[in-house]
């Protein structure tokens, strides 16, 4: 299968990680969401019915990412896609959890975990 939507660069600020102050103050988050599925049904009907709806997925992300702390980026990118499964009935889910101000004390671009998991039921 080789279609698939992108959702690609959602920012969102949040607070998450592992020392006391990515517990108590904001910094950016960049998420991505691909989802692998058959488009063939929605490529020819034109209805919402028949594909994902990007809208819900988005809502997704931004529950978990404004939700319970997390000390991981695995942990944030595994349970965006244990809520996305909740929706999504086949395919597969990329998930990429991007942290740009992590603290490291050398300079970098981002800091990117990256989760794939197969969707069956």
């Amino acid at each position: 299968m080789s279609d698939k939507i992108r959702i690609l660069g959602l920012m969102i600020n949040a607070r998450h990680g592992v020392r006391h102050e990515e517990k108590t103050l904001t910094q950016p988050f960049e998420i991505d969401v691909e989802i692998t599925l058959d488009l063939s049904k929605s490529a020819e009907s034109d209805k919402l019915e028949d594909t994902v709806d990007y809208s819900i997925v988005v809502s997704v992300v931004k529950d978990v990412m404004q939700g319970d702390h997390c000390c991981l980026i695995e942990r944030l990118a595994g349970l965006i896609i244990e809520r996305l499964s909740e929706k999504i009935s086949e395919g597969e889910i990329t998930v990429r959890v991007r942290k740009p101000r992590a603290p490291i004390e050398v300079p970098f671009k981002t800091v990117e975990v990256e989760l794939r998991r197969e969707i069956k039921r």
